[in-house]
C-alpha cells in the first residue's frame, strides 16, 4: 500500500533512480517527506535531484516547483555539504519559480568575491568591449536572476543578519580588485550599492546598519551610492491604495527617510545624502 504509513519510500526511490526514472523518484521523496520517522538520507535526495537535472523532459515534467522547493528545504536543514547544496540550487534554479530564494547561493555571494564577479561576468561584457566568448543562455539567466534576488549583505550570515564590519571590508576590498581585473568596475559598484539597500536597521533606529554606513563613507564612490539609492526605490515594489488614500503612502515614506537622514547626517554625510535624495524623490 502507498498510503500515509508506507515505509519503503527510500528503497523505492533508489530503485527508480537505478532504472532511469529520477522524476518519479523525486515525486515519491517529496510526497513522503513529512510522513515518515526515518526520512531519506540527504545524499539520496541529492543524488535523485542531480539525476533529474539531466533527465529527459518527460521525467522532469513529473516534478513541480513546490516539490523541488520542499526537497531543497530538507537538504538545507541536513548535514549535506554546503558546496553540493549550492550546486543543486544553481542547477535547479530555473525550475523553482520566480521569487523563490536560493539562500545557499546568496550566502556564497556574500562571502566569496570571486563568485560575485563570476556571475557579473556572465551577465555583463567588459567595459573595454573586448570579447571573452559566449556563455549559455541558461547560465546567463541563472546569474542575472541570482544577482537580482540577492539579499544577504556581505559580512552577514543571512538576509537581515548582523553585519561583521571586518568581513564586509575584506569582501569589498577583494571584490573591487577583481572587478578592476575583469573590466567590470562600474557595473560591479552599482550592484554593491544594490546589496547595501538590503541591510538591517540598527537597534537605535538608524538605517542602514552602521557597518554599511561606514563602508559608504570610506569608499566615497558615487556609483555605489547611485546603486544604493536605485535599489531602495526598487525594494518598494508595486504599490496599491484605496480610491481616497491619495499620497499618504508616499508621505509616510518621506517621513521615514527624513528621520533616518536626520539621525545619521552628522557622522555619515554621504549616506545621509542618499537618504535625503530618496525622500525628495
Amino acid at each position: 500500500s502507498l498510503g500515509p504509513g508506507f515505509g519503503c519510500v527510500k528503497g523505492v526511490a533508489q530503485h527508480l533512480l537505478e532504472h532511469g526514472r529520477p522524476g518519479t523518484a523525486t515525486d515519491r521523496l517529496a510526497m513522503y517527506a513529512d510522513r515518515t520517522n526515518t526520512p531519506a538520507k540527504p545524499e539520496l535526495i541529492a543524488d535523485v535531484l542531480d539525476a533529474l537535472v539531466t533527465a529527459p523532459p518527460e521525467q522532469q515534467q513529473l516534478v513541480s516547483s513546490y516539490e523541488l522547493q520542499r526537497l531543497l528545504e530538507m537538504l538545507r536543514t541536513s548535514s549535506l555539504d554546503d558546496a553540493r547544496l549550492a550546486g543543486l540550487e544553481w542547477q535547479l534554479l530555473p525550475g523553482l519559480g520566480y521569487g523563490v530564494p536560493a539562500p545557499t547561493l546568496e550566502r556564497r555571494l556574500a562571502r566569496d568575491p570571486e563568485f560575485f564577479v563570476q556571475l557579473l561576468s556572465l551577465c555583463f561584457k567588459r567595459a573595454d568591449g573586448s570579447s571573452e566568448g559566449e556563455s549559455s543562455p541558461d547560465m546567463v539567466h541563472n546569474a542575472y536572476r541570482l544577482l537580482h534576488e540577492w539579499s544577504v549583505v556581505p559580512g552577514s550570515p543571512e538576509a537581515g543578519g548582523q553585519v561583521d564590519e571586518a568581513k564586509l571590508k575584506d569582501w569589498l576590498d577583494r571584490t573591487l580588485e577583481l572587478l578592476a581585473e575583469s573590466g567590470r568596475t562600474v557595473i560591479g559598484q552599482h550592484y554593491i550599492g544594490h546589496i547595501f539597500a538590503h541591510a538591517k536597521e540598527d537597534g537605535d533606529g538608524t538605517w542602514p546598519t552602521q557597518p554599511v554606513r561606514d563602508a559608504i563613507e570610506r569608499l566615497a564612490n558615487e556609483e555605489i551610492e547611485r546603486g544604493f539609492g536605485t535599489e531602495i526605490f526598487n525594494n518598494r515594489g508595486v504599490s496599491s491604495r484605496g480610491l481616497t488614500d491619495g499620497g499618504r503612502q508616499e508621505r509616510d515614506l518621506v517621513q521615514r527617510f527624513e528621520n533616518w537622514e536626520a539621525l545619521i547626517r552628522d557622522q555619515w554625510p554621504r549616506t545621509a545624502s542618499v537618504l535625503r535624495s530618496v525622500a525628495e524623490g
